[in-house]
Formats: C-alpha cells, sequence, structure tokens
C-alpha cells in the first residue's frame, strides 16, 4: 500500500471517528428531549451512546498504532532514498 494511500485511509478513519462520537451525542440529545420515554430507556441509549465512545477510542488507540508504523516506515523509506541505508540492512519482517 502506498504511502498516500495510507494517508488517506488514516484521515477518513479520523474523520469517521469524530462523526460517530458526535452523532451519538447529537442522537441521545434529541430522543431525550422530544421523546417521552422511560427512565429504563434513557440507561439503554446511555449505555449505548457509552459503547460508541469506547468504540471510539479503540479505533483512535488503532489510528495511533497505524500512525506510529507510517511514520516508521517512512523513516526507513528515506534513508533508503538518500543512501544513509542499503536495501540488505534492513530488518526481515
Amino acid at each position: 500500500m502506498e504511502s498516500w494511500q495510507v494517508k488517506d485511509l488514516l484521515e477518513t478513519l479520523i474523520i469517521a471517528a469524530g462523526s460517530l462520537g458526535a452523532l451519538g451525542i447529537v442522537a441521545k440529545t434529541w430522543i431525550a428531549t422530544r421523546t417521552r420515554i422511560g427512565r429504563g430507556d434513557v440507561q439503554k441509549l446511555t449505555e449505548s451512546v457509552e459503547r460508541l465512545h469506547e468504540s471510539v477510542e479503540g479505533m483512535r488507540d488503532e489510528l495511533g498504532d497505524m500512525s506510529d508504523r507510517l511514520d516508521f516506515a517512512e523513516r526507513i523509506l528515506a534513508q533508503l532514498a538518500e543512501g544513509k541505508v542499503e536495501q540488505r540492512q534492513l530488518p526481515k519482517h
């Protein structure tokens, strides 16, 4: 995968994570203010939003890991391009 493709993927994931979190907050607020619902329903919605937040946090952690790996790969490629490292010196995966 090309580095620009990885960057595009990372940007898309960041936007999606933020959108999910905002959508959960908006949905909870709208439902709570526009409808008559019982305390149990509000609790279920609250738990659902909390699960969404946990999911978004997990995605942020994974995104951070991917960003670190991308930075490492870019540094290695830059060193190869500058001739500081030869391909046979690279670690095997």
